[in-house]
């Protein structure tokens, strides 16, 4: 009976770190399914490491794009409406180029 315990408490610890991986991935820009994925069938100390070594998502825009903010997805600076969503973004590129 107490090793039955013990492996529940390992099992909730596990799935715990694993938690925290994902969300620290999702703090950096990352899916955090797929990291909790990711650390449920690896390890969340790999996963942790993993994580950490990638650049964050805001640093994988190419030069002369920028994010949608209605649904993040990467759109010339040029665009006047996202191709994903058709949202409009006049006005984005300038407020980049001022930022810049």
């Amino acid at each position: 009976m107490t090793s039955l315990l013990i492996a529940l408490g390992l099992a909730g610890v596990w799935l715990l770190l694993c938690g925290l991986v994902a969300d620290f991935a999702a703090k950096r820009g990352h899916s955090a399914t797929l990291w909790y994925l990711f650390c449920l069938f690896f390890t969340p100390l790999l996963g942790f490491f993993a994580a950490g070594m990638l650049p964050s998502a805001a640093d994988l825009v190419p030069a002369g794009h920028l994010r949608c903010p209605t649904c993040d997805g990467v759109v010339r600076t040029e665009a006047q409406r996202c191709p994903y969503c058709h949202a409009q973004l006049s006005g984005m590129a300038k407020r980049e180029k001022l930022a810049a």
